[in-house]
């Protein structure tokens, strides 16, 4: 089971308001909309790092998968 832990950051109070009132409107709780947003650009992040080294590796390993292919796998 993993352990959860806080931590502070330093947000415009623009920010925090906006999401705030976008939690309220969709019934979101503020804590898992972080969370999750925090999460897919994690991911994100790491879904373009992983395109550019297949991109940039392609025409070192001539039996690389294309990107096309790659991409259809996963469903981008």
């Amino acid at each position: 089971m993993s352990r959860t832990m806080s931590f502070a950051i330093r947000v415009p109070d623009t920010i925090v308001g906006r999401v705030k009132e976008f939690c309220k409107q969709h019934g979101f709780k503020v804590g898992a909309f972080v969370e999750q947003a925090l999460k897919e650009k994690i991911e994100r992040e790491e879904l373009i790092e992983d395109s550019k080294d297949i991109i940039r590796l392609k025409y070192e390993e001539p039996a690389a998968t294309p990107v096309e292919d790659y991409f259809a796998k996963r469903r981008i």
